[in-house]
């Protein structure tokens, strides 16, 4: 599952935005076609459920890369160790994955969709499936997403398409999405914590209480907090629980770690750089870039640099991933991070982690990193 938050960043963090053209060889039975209200929208009706097999084109194997059927079950990726436990995806037996993907999503029945191609020409397919491909003409990427009952969806302002097991159909705009659960907080970015309404970066840039619909900056040492520290992002999983997080200053040079809030309090988690980073590696994760596991146990993905005292002078590194169990951080990476596209993060409800960044897919297999520490 992936869960989703959006906020104004500051500026001294570097960030990835969401940014190839894969032609479809074949033919489908197309059923009909549904013009959507705005112009640059095409999009398929009902299409055949026979598979048509896509050209396949894997790239050439080096040393490094191999054939994987353990990191997804029943199909042969082609990956390459791009640091111990981080895969990078270059192709599943079908295609060539090498980027630039565009979304990712998870269904419920654990199998992995991918959004490719380029503008007019989006593909939504189904890792290992040649007949899952279904062209989705439209100027922008579509919004990739999972509906509440596990089935691919795919969305815009004006379309909704869900993938019923044999074709993509129209459906209402709110099916994807869950339901808004109503605030007892006043303000629409204000969380409960200890009974009490927060919010975080708002208006202060720190953490702040409602106070008779006033909201006031909170002391840093109320929460075991250095006075240069900095509080930021909200992370909340819809049952109560939630995650702040915590920078060593306001230009977010280094994380921190988290605070963890619920209907008792709030609790300090310090960010404890695993022996896999070596000591020489800083993680900076962005806040949207997150998921939790079906067990708790949350990943984000972020920066990765040099751990240079100094936050002026440092080299980066490409990108991390890093992940908290409720008892230890665990660290995968870096790995190159170079390319200009989308990133997120995702799990299976097996627990499976899976990376988009900078455009390109990574798969996370925690079992190699333990086993090596």
């Amino acid at each position: 599952m992936c869960i989703r938050d959006r906020f104004t960043m500051f500026s001294a963090v570097k960030f990835v935005a969401a940014s190839a053209t894969v032609a479809l060889l074949g033919g489908f039975l197309l059923a009909g076609l549904l013009t959507a209200p705005q112009g640059d929208e095409v999009l398929p009706a009902a299409v055949s459920a026979s598979p048509t097999v896509e050209a396949t084109s894997e790239p050439n194997e080096a040393e490094t890369t191999s054939v994987r059927t353990d990191i997804l079950p029943g199909v042969a990726l082609t990956v390459e160790e791009v640091a111990p436990g981080m895969h990078l995806v270059l192709g599943d037996g079908i295609r060539q994955l090498s980027g630039p993907i565009h979304d990712v999503a998870i269904d419920g029945e654990d199998q992995v969709w991918v959004e490719l191609g380029s503008s007019r020409n989006w593909r939504i397919v189904r890792l290992g499936e040649a007949g899952v491909s279904r062209r989705l003409g439209r100027k922008d990427p579509w919004d990739l997403d999972v509906t509440p009952d596990g089935r691919p969806t795919v969305h815009s302002p004006s379309a909704h398409l869900v993938y019923d097991g044999k074709a993509w159909v129209k459906s209402k705009q709110t099916e994807g999405e869950p339901a808004a659960r109503p605030s007892r907080c006043p303000k629409e970015h204000q969380f409960l914590a200890g009974g009490e309404c927060w919010s975080v970066g708002w208006p202060f840039g720190g953490l702040s209480r409602d106070v008779g619909g006033e909201e006031q900056l909170m002391p840093n040492a109320q929460f075991g907090l250095a006075d240069d520290e900095m509080a930021w992002g909200n992370l909340s999983t819809g049952d109560g629980t939630g995650w702040v997080f915590v920078f060593a200053d306001e230009r977010m040079s280094k994380f921190d770690g988290l605070l963890r809030y619920d209907r008792d309090g709030w609790t300090l988690i310090p960010f404890e750089p695993p022996a896999s980073l070596g000591g020489e590696v800083a993680v900076q994760p962005f806040p949207e870039w997150y998921a939790f596991a079906p067990d708790g146990t949350l990943w984000l993905s972020g920066w990765a640099r040099s751990a240079s005292a100094d936050s002026e002078a440092f080299e980066w590194l490409g990108f991390a991933a890093i992940s908290w169990d409720g008892e230890a951080w665990a660290a995968y990476g870096p790995a190159d991070g170079e390319g200009d596209g989308a990133s997120g993060v995702h799990v299976a409800r097996d627990g499976s982690p899976w990376i988009l960044h900078g455009g390109h897919l990574f798969a996370i297999t925690p079992g190699a990193v333990a086993a090596a520490e």
